[in-house]
Parts: structure tokens; C-alpha cells; sequence
């Protein structure tokens, strides 16, 4: 497929081009951006187990960090990969706008943090990046600022599809689909119409599923004279 038929359309429905040679600086950028984002919403979000609060969702338009709460008020952020910006809306009805284009990754931390200060949205962050070679902080990276929007359309193409194959075996092999092995015998599989019949039979992902989740040895039990 070629890149244009994912740029040029919108159209997600078969997988996008994308190698790394090709958009590798818009990556490292982009990841430095999404990085500064969930900064806002790691301050704002209570704590989950395993930081199961801070991750971006797939939208219909890019990626978003779903509804946030800041004061008694909403706040959703938005990557939209169609329009190329970052929209930040309010549950009082604002509604503002950061351009995704080329731009340091410090001219893009300021924007973003004065614009949830325009919106009423008051957050301290650790100012950042973490899990990266070098933790610049996003004040002073006038490094990182590469963004090419055909690149980072064909990446949220991708992972459009990513989603919508990790929500399959929710449809097509119901219920809880490892085998326990517990006291020596095997758990029964799930059943229903569109559950596979074995580990070697069924669509891919279920297939995946059925491999053996193997449990830690119990202690041993100490016996009651």
C-alpha cells in the first residue's frame, strides 16, 4: 500500500506504510511531545495500578488522553493527526488549539502548559522526559523539532489497526481463554459457538490465548500430627 493512500484519504482500513528510516526524527519528536502531554495528565489522575491512568487512547482522529478532571471541570487533550494540532476542550465549553508542525520540543511545552493556564487548567509537571537516553528538560530541547504530517498520519493508521486486532479475541473467543494448570489437571476452555475447540484450532489471536499459563509451585503444606 502506498503512503498516499493512507495521507491522502484518511482511509485506515489496510495497514499504512511505515519504516523507520522514514519518519525516525518525527518519531523521536513526536514521542517527546506525547511525553510532555502525559506529564498533564499523570499530575491530574489519580493513581492506578500499574499507571493504568496515564496511557493515550486511539481516537477516531489521532490519540487522547480521555476525560481529565482539573477543579470540579473536565479536561480532555487530543493528538488529531487529521487536522495536525492538539486540541484542548473543556467540560465548560472551551475549546483551544496547539499546531502540529515543525517546532522545538521547548516552544511546544510552553504553548501546551500556557494554554491550559488560558483555559482555567493550573498543573504543575515534572518538566521531563523519562525512559529516554538523555532527559533534557522540555524547557531547554530545541534539539527534537521535526514533524512530517503524512508520517505521523500513517502512524495513527497503524495503530487504528493495532486496535482494532487487539479487541478481537473480545468477539471471537469469549470468556477467559488461558488453560490453568492446577493440582495436576487442566482447566476446562471456553465455551460457545466461537470458542476453538483446541490450542492448535480457531483464529490466530484465540490460538495465542490458549497457550498454558503455567502457576507458580504452591508451598509445601505442613502436616498436622
Amino acid at each position: 500500500m502506498s503512503a498516499a493512500a493512507v495521507t491522502g484519504s484518511g482511509d485506515t482500513g489496510v495497514w499504512p506504510e511505515l519504516t523507520l528510516a522514514g519518519w525516525e526524527d518525527t518519531r523521536d519528536t513526536l514521542h517527546l511531545w506525547t511525553q510532555v502531554v502525559g506529564k498533564v495528565r499523570l499530575a491530574l489522575e489519580p493513581m492506578v495500578n500499574h499507571w493504568w491512568q496515564v496511557p493515550f487512547y486511539v481516537s477516531a482522529r489521532g490519540l487522547t488522553t480521555s476525560l481529565m478532571h482539573a477543579d470540579g471541570r473536565g479536561v480532555e487533550i487530543e493528538f488529531d493527526f487529521l487536522d495536525h494540532a492538539v486540541h484542548v476542550v473543556t467540560t465548560d465549553g472551551q475549546h483551544r488549539r496547539v499546531a502540529l508542525e515543525p517546532r522545538s520540543v521547548a516552544s511546544f511545552y510552553r504553548e501546551v502548559m500556557a494554554t491550559l493556564d488560558g483555559v482555567g487548567v493550573h498543573v504543575a509537571v515534572l518538566a521531563r522526559p523519562v525512559e529516554t537516553a538523555r532527559a533534557v528538560p522540555f524547557a531547554l530541547d530545541d534539539e527534537h523539532c521535526s514533524y512530517d504530517p503524512a508520517a505521523a498520519r500513517r502512524f495513527w493508521a497503524a495503530l487504528v489497526q493495532a486496535d482494532r486486532y487487539r479487541r478481537r479475541p473480545r468477539r471471537d473467543a469469549p470468556g477467559v481463554l488461558a488453560e490453568h494448570l492446577r493440582g495436576g489437571r487442566r482447566a476446562r476452555g471456553p465455551a460457545g459457538p466461537s470458542a476453538p475447540s483446541s490450542p492448535r484450532t480457531g483464529p490466530p489471536a484465540a490460538r495465542q490465548a490458549w497457550q498454558p499459563l503455567r502457576r507458580a509451585p504452591s508451598p509445601p503444606r505442613r502436616r498436622r500430627w
